[in-house]
C-alpha cells in the first residue's frame, strides 16, 4: 500500500484538467460506439502478444476493482495469448477501426516484438501483412524504436525493438470474411540481424 500510494501522489503532482474537449469511451474496439467514417488518425498500442502476463501485472489493479485471485485465474485462461486467436482478434479489431477511419487516413500501431529462446518475432510486420491481406490497408512505414536492454521488464541483454507500424486505409470497402480468415506465418529474426524484418527504403521526392 505504500507504494501504491507514493505512485498515486506522483502521477496527481501535476493536476488534472478540469476542462475538456476530450471524450472517453469504455467500449470494446471491436465494436465502437462511433459513426462510420468519423475519424481522422488511431494511434494505439495493442496488447502486445505473448509477451507480458497482464493478469499477473495488472493484479493491484484488479483487486482494488474487485477481483479476487479465483477471478483472475479465471480471467487469465480467457486472454489471447495464442497466436491464431491473436491475429484474429486482431483482424476484427482492425475491421472496426476501419470502420470508423476515414478513407485514405492513417492508423498508428506500437507494437512490441515477442522474443523466444532462440528467435524473435517481429510482430509490426506479421500484422502489416495481415491488414494489408484482409483489410485492404496499405503500409506505410514500420520504425525500428530500440530499446535498451536494462529498460525491459526481461532484464536480459538481447536487443529489442517496438515497432512503430503505420497504415493507410487504402481500400475501405474490401469485405472480410472472418470465417475463411487464416492466421499468417509469423516472421522469425534472430540477434544477427541489426534491423530484423526491416522493409527496403523509398526515396522520397520532395519538391
Amino acid at each position: 500500500m505504500p507504494r501504491l500510494l507514493a505512485k498515486i501522489i506522483r502521477m496527481y503532482k501535476s493536476g488534472i484538467p478540469v476542462k475538456s474537449q476530450s471524450k472517453i469511451y469504455n467500449a470494446d474496439s471491436r465494436n465502437l460506439p462511433l459513426e462510420d467514417n468519423c475519424v481522422d488518425v488511431i494511434i494505439s498500442s495493442p496488447p502486445y502478444y505473448d509477451t507480458l502476463d497482464y493478469v499477473t501485472v495488472n493484479r493491484v489493479r484488479l483487486y482494488i476493482l474487485g477481483l479476487s485471485a479465483a477471478e483472475q485465474k479465471e480471467l487469465k485462461g480467457e486472454l489471447i495469448q495464442d497466436k491464431p486467436n491473436y491475429q484474429i482478434e486482431m483482424l476484427k479489431v482492425g475491421a472496426e477501426l476501419r470502420r470508423v477511419l476515414k478513407p485514405g487516413q492513417m492508423i498508428v500501431f506500437i507494437l512490441g516484438d515477442v522474443h523466444k529462446p532462440k528467435f524473435s518475432i517481429n510482430t509490426g510486420k506479421d500484422i502489416s501483412e495481415l491488414y494489408q491481406k484482409y483489410l485492404g490497408f496499405e503500409q506505410v512505414c514500420i520504425l525500428n524504436d530500440d530499446i535498451p536492454a536494462n529498460k525491459t521488464a526481461s532484464h536480459t541483454k538481447r536487443k529489442k525493438f517496438d515497432r512503430v507500424l503505420v497504415m493507410r486505409n487504402a481500400n475501405p470497402d474490401l469485405k472480410c470474411d472472418f470465417e475463411t480468415a487464416e492466421a499468417i506465418e509469423m516472421t522469425k529474426y534472430t540477434d544477427s540481424d541489426e534491423y530484423p524484418n526491416e522493409p527496403p527504403k523509398k526515396e522520397v521526392k520532395t519538391q
